[in-house]
């Protein structure tokens, strides 16, 4: 059973909604520099969530070949989508086939 994920203002985080990196999480202690470079610049800039996994894991692509997935709690939810882009219901899509085929 998936969880549901929230921000830290309790606000309920769906896939596609549009998210501030307010915080880098407590699990970033003992990364490697690559790492802590990647959250360190994610803070303060927004993101679409591009996938929430079992425990509530956002997954957000800070740039053409990174990717950080960070706990809901260090995010603010501030756009909801109206409606879903052409590209993000083919990212949905792929996801949806990953997921039936694991």
């Amino acid at each position: 059973m998936r969880e549901k994920a929230f921000d830290l203002n309790g606000q309920e985080l769906k896939l596609g909604d549009w998210v501030t990196v307010v915080i880098a999480p407590l699990s970033i202690l003992g990364m490697p520099n690559e790492s802590l470079s990647a959250f360190s610049a994610a803070i303060g800039r927004n993101y679409q969530i591009m996938d929430i996994d079992d425990y509530g894991i956002a997954e957000l692509h800070i740039g053409k070949f990174d990717t950080i997935y960070i706990e809901a709690y260090c995010l603010r939810r501030f756009r909801r989508y109206q409606k879903l882009s052409k590209s993000f219901q083919k990212h949905l899509a792929l996801l949806e086939s990953i997921r039936k085929n694991s």
